[in-house]
């Protein structure tokens, strides 16, 4: 699962190299190999797509916490914006960074093939959907925020890309989610979804939630404490600026953004209010469930999925890590050098000193030092799919 990849990908500094087409590996991980062909193909689909660039940038905001909300900058020196002209260079910092990711995604494969966990045709359709549902809610957690880069969807991410990147991503997200399932004491066919609904039916009833936004968590608490002395939430709201009392509509669990929103609320009774909640745009909202109506398993099939991958994922990250501390990794010392721990961390190789440098703009340590911060603070974040944010401005809101 992407939501705890993204945790374990650290990269340290980086600088701007082009593209490396000599055979061979980039990677060794244990003792698989990782193509320089494959990691030049993949990063020539990225640079084809302003799509999944754009879910990139997304990714990397949510990551930073906000604190970045430029564009993730793949290209280097002699490259036109589109890759289309120039020399074809790739900027390291991102190299390292999608490097990263592609070793990951081999530890994820490598410890679900000696968990005996088989990544079967039903298994890469559920991840298919799986991935496209978390591409869908990181751009759904900056939509209608400062930090909104597009308005693309999963699918249409999906379809900007070559058929055999897709397949790779789905290939390592089913291997993430089976072993996040097994975690979980479950696996990934219907029939044991279907069981985990109906041991917990009630926990995807459709939402329907009123919300109070604030700017402080401290004014957030004021407006809580207001409802507990007897003002109505939809008082509250409507003093506080909030259109129709506060109603931000009725999410069922068919919503991509519906596993966001029970992480943020858990299993708040109707009629309660939240604690403050954290946005992905640093405001604070207090939300009230109106009602909560029971849905069926065909209807919250996507929903169910999330819930047992999210309970396997504490257990499915400690084995992950404890494989990447036993792990023996190489890397060509063009890419950097492999620092070893319980996190993918690739060290990019020193950019030269300035003086050297005959094109001001031949090597950019600003926009490589800031995706290599993105990429730290993505280490101490929440991760993303369950990042703490709902109501308007995660584009929960419906009609």
């Amino acid at each position: 699962m992407k939501r705890f990849l993204v945790l374990l990908v650290v990269l340290a500094t980086g600088v701007t190299a082009a593209a490396l087409l000599v055979p061979g590996p980039a990677v060794t991980v244990d003792s698989t190999g990782i193509s320089r062909a494959t990691l030049d193909a993949q990063l020539s689909a990225i640079g084809g797509s302003t799509h999944y660039q754009c879910y990139l940038d997304a990714r990397l905001t949510l990551q930073s916490g906000g604190q970045s909300t430029g564009s993730v900058q793949v290209f280097g020196a002699g490259s036109s914006s589109n890759g289309s002209t120039g020399t074809g260079t790739y900027s390291t910092a991102f190299v390292d960074y999608w490097l990263t990711q592609m070793v990951t995604n081999q530890f994820l494969e490598n410890l679900a093939a000696r968990r005996h966990l088989t990544v079967s045709p039903a298994a890469m359709a559920l991840a298919r959907e799986d991935l496209q549902s978390t591409i869908t809610t990181t751009l759904q957690q900056v939509a209608g925020s400062p930090y909104q880069h597009c308005l693309a969807d999963g699918s249409q991410v999906l379809a900007s890309m070559p058929a055999s990147f897709v397949d790779a991503e789905v290939r390592a997200q089913a291997a993430g989610d089976l072993l996040e399932a097994a975690a979980a004491g479950q696996s990934l066919s219907d029939g044991s979804l279907a069981a985990y609904f109906a041991a917990h039916p009630r926990r995807f009833d459709t939402l329907c939630v009123s919300v109070i936004q604030a700017q402080t968590s401290s004014a957030a608490q004021q407006l809580r404490a207001q409802i507990a002395a007897g003002t109505s939430f939809a008082q509250v709201a409507t003093n506080n600026g909030e259109p129709a009392g506060g109603s931000d509509g009725c999410i069922p669990a068919s919503n991509p953004g519906y596993a966001s929103l029970r992480a943020a609320i858990g299993n708040l009774p109707v009629g309660q209010v939240s604690a403050p909640i954290e946005t992905s745009s640093r405001t604070y909202v207090i939300v009230e469930v109106t009602s909560a109506e029971p849905t069926t398993y065909a209807a919250a099939r996507s929903a169910v999925l999330s819930a047992v991958l999210a309970a396997g994922e504490p257990i499915a990250s400690a084995e992950l890590s404890a494989a990447i501390r036993a792990a023996h990794v190489s890397i060509d010392p063009r890419y950097g050098r492999w620092q070893p721990g319980s996190t993918v961390t690739i060290s990019g190789p020193p950019h030269p000193p300035a003086g050297s440098i005959l094109s001001a703009t031949a090597d950019v340590p600003g926009a490589a030092q800031a995706l290599a911060a993105q990429n730290a603070a993505s280490s101490a974040a929440p991760s993303s799919a369950h990042h703490a944010t709902t109501g308007r401005t995660t584009g929960h809101k419906k009609g």
